[in-house]
């Protein structure tokens, strides 16, 4: 699809720099849902309130390695994947 075309990131600020904390909200969300999760699975397996995971999804709480990690694990992601700012094109919410 042309550039014109293609609908807008989530993950690209109006200025073009990529916004990697939305990002990473939106990769967690991706694949919490591509698992068929709810958010009181992840919240089981994380050992998070579903709360605190709503409140990332969503934007309302700061995403820190405190919650990352744990959050990343129970997802079985790396990282490096979720942080990955070269591959933001990857991103596919269904």
């Amino acid at each position: 699809m042309p550039p014109a075309e293609r609908p807008a990131d989530p993950a690209t600020a109006p200025d073009g720099p990529v916004d990697v904390e939305t990002l990473v909200r939106t990769r967690l969300r991706a694949l919490r849902t591509s698992a068929g999760w709810s958010l009181d699975e992840v919240a089981r397996r994380s050992h998070l309130s579903a709360s605190t995971i709503s409140r990332i999804e969503t934007g309302n709480r700061t995403i820190g390695l405190d919650v990352l990690v744990p959050l990343a694990r129970a997802l079985g992601a790396d990282l490096d994947d979720l942080l990955d700012t070269s591959t933001v094109d990857d991103v596919v919410i269904r």
